[in-house]
């Protein structure tokens, strides 16, 4: 990969050897669709050309010949991006190609003679140990550039191209694909397609998500392995495959190896001749070549890939949104029906779901219906009721896991490797149960139990699991399991793939997203946690429960605050390692009320309740917010909730975020948001997300979800400035997270190794 610097008498970009403080090597041609979507021809003469015009950043900057002359923030489905312009009235004039061909041409030869011989090598190394060869072609320009440089090495008969038809694609992806297919007409092209329709699996997985990524492997993995091992005529079969993964994409990708045996799939050798290249030489090597560009980079995607896709950036959205909706459209729909079914009534309100991509956040499948078919009594054994028409899914099911046998009278055992028990299969009102009573070996058996009737009741027919068996003992035909017994090994394969035993069951587990009860709503009598109180307790510590200026019901609300705070022990007074921590800090600190904030939107269901329910920059009065309790929850309860509530925002430097006034003997809060945020704070809710969502990659379009964990469901941060914080907190602590603005997935990622009381340790004297 080259440096680069701006070449102003083309218009366009010099490949270069020199250290300097060039461009972005991700940079992308901007052309003339892109430039009218975001209306600029009414503010420049734009000439009509398919020649690009100008570059853009992956910060969303363009730039016209070395300068910047305007800027894109945000955008979304249902909102417009902000365009600031630098310079208004401009004629533009397209880049020269040719002339910017010709000054880079020697460098051009070089990289594309590099990785010519890498091909060749990587072939002639691995082909004795696989069964077949095949080059990953998406449509996209990476992938175009990977199958040129690939013909020109092998010849057709060495290898399979394999288009892996999502069923989620941009239309303009599949005229890419038919240009390839005309293009290289005497290259082997094959299409992979799940049995499933998207449109249908998304309705019965539930919509995918940052979390239960689902599609990924039912859409793209499953059939693709399928095709290979149909093509290759055995279950246990390699394959030695191309990919245009290109390291600068993403910082998951940046640690891509250039060859990688079994990473994801253990069938698979994955080869990426294209790892180290940028954005701009395979842009160059499109041009110089002469090869077809997919529509889509001309409306300004950066990526090519799945319309609605959880991981996309707010500016793919509406891209996506303004030049493709027809494609969008039965997807946004689904989304449409999931946003009412988690309770989003007014049509602004599902925008807003849909549009701060707060769905792309779903953890599990609580308010899908088809999520609670199952029902795990809570018994000294295990028992499981279930749909009786699983009934025979579960038999067959059973066998595959060890040996069933049916003892009569609804009884039967199983042994597998991990045990054996015994226990019933019958009617149960209008279900079915599965029953074991309790035993030694249940334990180990209790996981495969459940993966056995989950299994049973989801199973679509995705065929996830076939394609995990090793010895072929699985088939499905027009989503019909059908099992060989003899070639079967009981290996257990199909059931450990995921979690729950089942791509379905994973992603409708309900347990990961249980709404949180609002009981304890008025533990804190009619009192606000007050910063007086905070500091009357610092300076006398221990001696303060004993001596203090708190009256009978204040010293009790004090209490539920700190415990809520997670400051003392639940069941004692004494404080906890993050109390010693934010009592040594002290009260005047922002820090500590960042921290003091963020803990409360986990331990408060008064705090959970407000961020949740009242949007930033609301205006809302006293009688308003109990009416907004609702009415199944006693008046008096009501009342004091929200005067405590008021009464923190009054009494403490939360003010910052929500501020009360009094007009006409009325308390009116007003929700106004955070303007300045300490770096360790962001810090401290970022690792609090991580630990409370059991990951620790973000993109930030999920971080600017309306949600109470997010920093913008916290603190009401704008666009601008959470980037701003982000950017310095990467720059300042780069041991804690690395943030990759690069393209659409717009990542960030935090260090596991870290943890959110760890910042209180290491960064507090930091502010």
């Amino acid at each position: 990969m080259y440096n680069l610097i701006w070449d102003e008498e083309t218009g366009g970009i010099l490949l270069t050897e020199k250290e300097g403080e060039g461009p972005s090597p991700e940079i992308r041609p901007v052309f003339r669709e892109e430039l009218e979507l975001l209306g600029l021809n009414k503010v420049w003469t734009i000439p009509e050309t398919e020649a690009p015009l100008l570059w853009a950043s992956p910060g969303k900057a363009y730039f016209y010949r070395g300068r910047k002359v305007a800027e894109v923030r945000g955008g979304g489905f249902y909102q417009k991006p902000q365009v600031t312009v630098f310079e208004e009235g401009l004629a533009l004039y397209p880049v020269d190609v040719a002339k910017m061909l010709r000054r880079n041409r020697d460098f051009l030869l070089d990289l594309t003679h590099k990785t010519l011989d890498f091909i060749a090598e990587t072939y002639r190394n691995f082909r004795p140990r696989v069964h077949i060869t095949c080059v990953s072609f998406s449509g996209g320009k990476d992938s175009w550039v990977l199958l040129d440089l690939v013909q020109r090495v092998l010849t057709p008969k060495d290898y399979v191209v394999v288009f892996n038809d999502t069923d989620m694609e941009l239309s303009a992806t599949y005229e890419s694909v038919k240009m390839a297919q005309k293009y290289y007409e005497h290259l082997n092209f094959f299409t992979a397609r799940s049995s499933l329709k998207a449109r249908d699996s998304w309705k019965i997985f539930g919509p995918p998500s940052r979390i239960q990524r689902w599609c990924c492997a039912v859409h793209k993995s499953v059939p693709t392995l399928i095709l290979l091992r149909e093509l290759c005529g055995q279950p246990d079969f390699k394959v030695l495959l191309f990919e245009g993964v290109r390291a600068l994409e993403s910082e998951r990708r940046a640690n891509y190896p250039q060859v990688s045996p079994g990473a994801k799939h253990e069938r698979q050798i994955n080869a990426r001749p294209v790892i180290a290249w940028s954005a701009v030489e395979v842009f160059l090597y499109l041009f110089w070549r002469k090869l077809p560009l997919h529509k889509g980079y001309r409306f300004g995607l950066s990526r090519v890939g799945c319309v609605v896709c959880p991981l996309a950036s707010t500016w793919s959205t509406f891209v996506q949104g303004q030049a493709f909706l027809k494609d969008c459209k039965p997807f946004l729909d689904i989304l449409k029906d999931y946003a009412l079914a988690c309770g989003k009534k007014a049509e602004k309100e599902i925008k807003e779901f849909i549009n701060s991509q707060a769905w792309g956040a779903r953890a599990g499948g609580w308010y899908l219906k088809q999520a609670h078919l199952i029902n795990i009594k809570n018994t000294a054994g295990l028992e499981i009721l279930f749909p009786e028409k699983a009934y025979g899914r579960l038999k067959r099911w059973l066998k595959i896991a060890g040996h069933f046998e049916e003892l009569g009278h609804d009884r039967f055992s199983l042994k597998t490797k991990k045990g054996e028990v015994y226990g019933t299969l019958k009617k149960k009102g209008q279900d079915f149960s599965l029953k074991i009573e309790e035993d030694k070996n249940l334990a180990g058996l209790k996981g495969l139990l459940k993966a056995a009737v989950q299994k049973a009741v989801f199973c679509t027919g995705c065929q996830a699991c076939e394609v995990e068996c090793p010895f072929g003992a699985l088939f499905f035909d027009n989503g019909q399991l059908f099992w060989n017994k003899d070639s079967c090994r009981h290996c257990l394969k199909c059931f450990s793939f995921a979690e729950g035993g089942c791509f379905v069951a994973k992603s409708l587990n309900t347990a990961l997203e249980k709404p949180k009860r609002t009981h304890g709503l008025d533990k804190y009598w009619t009192f606000g946690f007050r910063k007086e109180w905070l500091k009357e307790y610092q300076e006398k510590r221990e001696k303060f429960w004993d001596n203090h200026s708190l009256g009978p019901r204040q010293i009790k609300a004090f209490r539920a605050w700190l415990r809520d705070a997670g400051l003392i022990e639940r069941r004692a007074l004494k404080l906890t390692p993050l109390g010693e921590r934010l009592i040594a800090l002290g009260a005047d600190e922002p820090l500590t009320w960042e921290v003091i904030w963020v803990k409360l939107s986990y331990g408060s269901p008064l705090i959970r309740w407000f961020l949740e329910k009242v949007s930033w920059g609301e205006t809302i009065s006293k009688k308003e917010l109990e009416e907004r309790l609702g009415e199944d929850i006693a008046k008096r309860t009501r009342e004091n909730a929200i005067s405590a509530l008021l009464g923190l925002f009054e009494n403490t430097p939360l003010t910052k975020i929500s501020q009360v006034e009094k007009i006409k003997r009325k308390r009116i809060l007003y929700k106004q948001g955070l303007k300045e945020l300490t770096l360790p704070g962001l810090l401290f809710a970022l690792f609090s997300l991580a630990e409370f969502r059991g990951r620790y990659e973000f993109s930030f379009s999920e971080l600017m979800a309306f949600s109470p964990e997010t920093p913008y469901g916290l603190f009401g941060l704008s666009r601008e400035k959470l980037s701003a914080l982000l950017r310095a907190a990467a720059t300042n602590f780069p041991d804690w997270l690395k943030v990759d603005l690069v393209y659409d997935l717009e990542a960030i990622y935090l260090a596991e190794e870290k943890s959110a009381e760890a910042v209180l340790d290491d960064l507090a004297g930091i502010l």
